[in-house]
């Protein structure tokens, strides 16, 4: 019973981390130690649950269609380049509008209807090719910045409702003093909406990503160069290992977020750092497949060299860097937006304080330890290492949260909200290989290189973001004492092209001293 009840509150992991400064790790334990975890514990979770009742049955129907729908977009997003995936995400009825339009309409409630409502304002939704829904769902917000989840008729009279087409599968559409369906004034409805649209956008990722690791794996065990198989050369080698972590790490990630017990909400806060995280998982798998395939003719499918039956999906990486951009804008576009919606609130009111955790600063004296440091719970021996980088990243993220003095800066809090996601997904895949090496499961040993292996990639990626931060801080510092900006507005060529100032030299000493005699 007592184990039960351990685990029966589900707190939020990132916002536990910077508003206490407080590791929740150990819901990642308990997660990643159950067998069949991914596949099961959604489906378990009803039945395990304390509650009983028609809410309860609903909670869980509802958390069972959504995994069944990010489990069928990411097989669409592996079949099908760019935005094959959209109608297994939103259905053909409407379309929707990126979460991120909290932040670009503004709605007036009706006085006398209050299910009826204006709006004004300009968003992006992602659409379906040959498709001609009647209304767009969108998150819009009041002038008291209440939030509200409606439902736009797309046939309206003049030119309340205006779109247009910006990519494929996007398209702007502009409100002006548009009526609207209010379908619900709760905030944890707008944030259902939001945390769904996060976790479909990691579906998204998922299936990109492993389609990409097939293609290359195959492009690099059948090209020749320099008369020998490219998958020989350690650049491609690199490239290859690091696609696989990308994915290793946003299925522990996506696995642990999207299967929160079905009576409570989906964790908002993780939800944005799961999409952080696999925005830029997907950017830089992206980058690394071109730099692999690079120099191919990506015409059509080309059967493997050792084993003909396997089509080499070249079309498929030709269509999917075209439409980059599009496919990344579809995700949502910039993450600055929800990450100023979501993590201003907790560094503003930020209590985390440093800690030892289980030690006492005393017993850290002792066996020659520092008294400022943060611990995971229960990570295998076998990661010791990575979990020791790891708990010593946590802590500077902590002590610059104590130290910042002006918290809700817009470049502190981008810096914190991606070193958090950064966080995130670095322990997830720490618990995620302990799981595996405690059950001495068959893929043990493949996770754990794996583990350790993004454990080292995520560590340069916090360094950089810090580094980042600094120089952009410093920057702003500069420019803010300079008395004279002429030379920061002046072009670089300019610049370059210009004679250097020769600075007059003093008079030697001794010529001073005869002319002052």
């Amino acid at each position: 019973m007592r184990r039960v009840l351990l685990f029966r509150n589900r707190v939020d992991f990132v916002a536990t981390l910077i508003q206490q400064g407080r590791l929740a790790d150990m819901l990642m334990l308990h997660h990643f130690s159950s067998q069949g975890t991914q596949a099961a514990h959604a489906g378990n979770a009803v039945e395990g649950s304390s509650g009983s009742g028609t809410n309860v049955s609903v909670a869980g129907d509802a958390r069972r269609a959504l995994l069944a729908k990010s489990e069928a977009v990411r097989a669409k997003a592996m079949a099908l380049p760019c935005m094959g995936w959209l109608e297994d995400a939103y259905g053909v009825g409407e379309w929707c509008a990126l979460s991120e339009s909290q932040d670009m309409v503004r709605a007036v409630v009706s006085a006398n209807d209050p299910t009826r409502a204006t709006l004004r304002g300009t968003f992006l939704a992602l659409v379906q090719e040959g498709r001609s829904p009647a209304s767009v769902r969108l998150a819009a917000s009041k002038e008291s910045g209440e939030a509200l989840l409606l439902t736009v008729p797309l046939e309206q009279s003049g030119e309340k409702v205006r779109s247009s087409i910006v990519g494929g599968g996007l398209r702007t559409v502009t409100l002006n003093e548009a009526e609207a369906s209010v379908v619900s004034d709760a905030a944890t409805a707008v944030d259902a909406f939001a945390a769904e649209q996060n976790i479909i956008s990691a579906a998204v990722c998922r299936g990109i990503l492993g389609k990409l690791e097939e293609i290359c794996a195959l492009h690099a065990t059948h090209t020749m160069r320099y008369d020998a198989l490219l998958v020989r050369n350690p650049a491609v080698q690199k490239r290859l290992s690091q696609l696989v972590c990308a994915r290793f790490s946003l299925e522990a990630l996506s696995s642990f977020v999207a299967t929160a017990a079905v009576d409570e909400p989906l964790p908002l806060v993780e939800s944005v750092a799961l999409r952080i995280h696999a925005k830029h998982a997907l950017s830089a798998g992206i980058r690394h497949a071109r730099d692999v395939i690079h120099g191919t003719a990506m015409l059509k499918a080309s059967p493997h060299r050792s084993k003909p039956e396997r089509l080499i999906d070249y079309p498929y990486a030709r269509q999917l860097f075209d439409a980059e951009l599009d496919v990344i804008s579809s995700l949502g576009g910039s993450c600055e937006a929800a990450m100023r919606r979501s993590f201003t609130p907790l560094l503003a009111h930020s209590q985390a304080q440093v800690s030892m955790g289980v030690q006492s600063s005393m017993a850290a004296v002792l066996v020659g330890g520092s008294s400022v440091s943060v611990n995971l719970a229960a990570p295998h021996v076998n990661l010791r290492v990575s979990a020791a980088s790891l708990e010593e990243d946590i802590t500077t993220l902590l002590q610059r949260v104590q130290e910042q003095k002006k918290r809700t800066d817009p470049l502190f809090v981008k810096a914190v909200a991606q070193y958090s996601a950064e966080v995130f997904a670095n322990t997830a895949v720490v618990y995620r290989a302990t799981g595996s090496l405690t059950r001495e499961d068959d893929a043990a040993p493949r996770d754990w290189l794996l583990t350790q292996a993004f454990c080292a990639d995520s560590r340069t990626r916090r360094s950089a973001i810090l580094r980042d931060w600094e120089m952009s801080s410093a920057a702003r510092k500069a420019v803010g004492k300079a008395a004279d900006l002429s030379g920061c507005t002046t072009h670089p060529v300019e610049l370059a092209n210009a004679e250097p100032v020769r600075k007059s030299q003093a008079p030697p000493k001794a010529t001073a001293r005869r002319e002052a005699q």
